[in-house]
């Protein structure tokens, strides 16, 4: 439905350009209107601290590449699966849901 593709492109963007200036995030996909995003994929190098401390103020975010047996043969792999980390973006969320999500990344880095 084309709603919600324009919902999921809106949340990335607004997502993405608040991020963006958080230097120690990097974002791993630019925005693209050919692209509809269910998630926002960020490598950051306290990836697990940030997710305990997304999910401990209500961000439900998600590790999708874990170490395994295949992760491990590849140095690239397995740096991305300790690193990365998929922020939610999709058509249900808000932009209030959205600067929600921007605050509490933001406020990690400042008290690190």
């Amino acid at each position: 439905e084309i709603e919600v593709a324009l919902k999921r492109i809106q949340n990335y963007n607004y997502l993405y350009e608040r991020i963006h200036d958080i230097k120690e995030v990097k974002l791993m996909v630019e925005p693209s209107a050919e692209r509809v995003a269910l998630g926002m994929v960020i490598c950051v190098e306290e990836r697990d601290a940030l997710f305990r401390h997304l999910i401990q103020n209500g961000v439900y975010c998600n590790i999708h590449w874990r170490e395994n047996e295949s992760t491990a043969q590849f140095e690239d792999s397995c740096y991305l699966s300790q690193h990365c980390l998929t922020l939610p973006c999709d058509q249900r969320y808000r932009t209030k849901q959205m600067n929600h999500i921007y605050k509490t990344i933001k406020d990690f880095y400042h008290h690190v």
